[in-house]
């Protein structure tokens, strides 16, 4: 992020949101299908987890937005 912040001008937020973005698919879509085929994932597990993470992303992300710049530096 502080290549991001510094190379790019980017702000705090942006960078963030950026990084997220650009780390979701290559990353954790690649692997857990590779991952999933081999017969290394239990679903009803990783439903469970992937709802809070998705619940606890989503009120991070809305508290994240909220907070200025350098707080969230």
């Amino acid at each position: 992020m502080p290549a991001l912040i510094y190379s790019f001008g980017l702000t705090q937020h942006q960078a963030k949101g950026t990084t997220l973005t650009l780390m979701v698919p290559p990353i954790g879509l690649l692997a857990a299908w590779t991952c999933y085929k081999q017969g290394f994932v239990d679903i009803t597990i990783a439903a469970f987890v992937c709802f809070g993470f998705f619940i606890g992303g989503l009120l991070g992300a809305k508290i994240a937005a909220e907070l200025s710049n350098e707080l969230l530096r």
